[in-house]
């Protein structure tokens, strides 16, 4: 559950902090003049007019009004996408994406106490006064609510249980008998399955199971195909009843040409390789090599492709 929770998450604050990408070219401002009437400026406006200024009008700007403007108008936008991106696509216990939205809620809050220093970017004759655009708030808003989210993901990012030892984990040829109707079944326990860390000299495109309810089986994938893995019965694979498991956990396929295997996972459990903590990418094709040692969710259900 907490696994799912960090998820749902992490893709909420990354949704919230691509709003600043459009917000980016909407009103920041109002600046009123006392001969010019009401003009509203978006944050993009201030940026083509530092980089390049009115040539009519040509002013010198300071260091504080560049610092706005790169660092509290352009920064946080950039940061946003980057957020965005890591959020929706990163490992499940990844921390950056909570980091870049605090710095961007931090940019937006310091912006909104120096806002006097927008108004000399028009260098016009007469009195003026700045107020905050309706894109301002947006942004504020979003910003405040993706790192209010950032922090809490620090609190329930997933974390790896170490097995748990359970009588009632099923014989290899109880499964066998269950998935005899499945498009692919177990042909070869093995009798042992030796080191965790051996040099695999020959490609055969099999996982060969090492720990929980495959453990001692040999699982053929054929050049090309992909099997689905699972708790639900859907699945080429299926693990019932592991709930670190998830009902549609990853599919992988083996390619002998590129001697790999080929995995895109999609659980809200991870998938772990050579006992590391954080867990694949999601939503994304990755290329593992024979010999990695790879846990659907933890270390209960661990294989090692060949």
């Amino acid at each position: 559950m907490m696994d799912r929770s960090a998820k749902g998450i992490r893709i909420a604050g990354a949704l919230l902090l691509f709003v600043n990408l459009a917000v980016f070219f909407l009103p920041m401002t109002k600046i009123v003049h006392t001969n010019y009437g009401t003009k509203e400026f978006s944050a993009f406006q201030y940026l083509q007019n530092v980089i390049h200024p009115d040539s009519a009008n040509p002013h010198v700007f300071g260091v504080s009004v560049m610092f706005v403007v790169w660092g509290l108008l352009v920064l946080p936008v950039i940061l946003s996408l980057a957020a965005g991106i890591i959020g929706l696509v990163g490992s499940a216990k990844q921390i950056l994406s909570g980091i870049f939205s605090l710095v961007i809620a931090g940019a937006y809050i310091t912006l909104f106490f120096v806002i006097d220093s927008l108004a000399p970017i028009w260098n016009i004759s007469g009195e003026t006064s700045v107020s905050w655009g309706y894109a301002f708030f947006i942004s504020l808003s979003v910003s405040i609510a993706a790192a209010v989210l950032g922090i809490v993901s620090f609190f329930v990012r997933p974390r790896r249980k170490k097995p748990v030892t359970s009588d009632v984990i099923p014989k290899v040829q109880e499964i066998k008998n269950e998935q005899q109707n499945m498009r692919y079944n177990i042909v070869s326990p093995a009798e042992k399955t030796g080191d965790e860390n051996m040099k695999i000299e020959t490609v055969r495109g099999v996982l060969v199971g090492l720990a929980g309810i495959y453990k001692g089986a040999e699982i053929p994938i054929q050049d090309g195909e992909t099997i689905r893995i699972g708790r639900t019965a859907d699945n080429d694979l299926v693990f019932e009843n592991q709930q670190k498991v998830s009902r549609k956990h990853c599919v992988i396929s083996f390619h002998r040409d590129k001697e790999c295997f080929k995995i895109v996972d999609t659980s809200s459990n991870g998938s772990f390789t050579n006992g590391s903590q954080e867990c694949l990418p999601q939503n994304m094709e990755i290329c593992l090599k024979p010999g990695t040692i790879l846990d659907f969710g933890s270390e209960e259900n661990r294989f090692r492709l060949e």
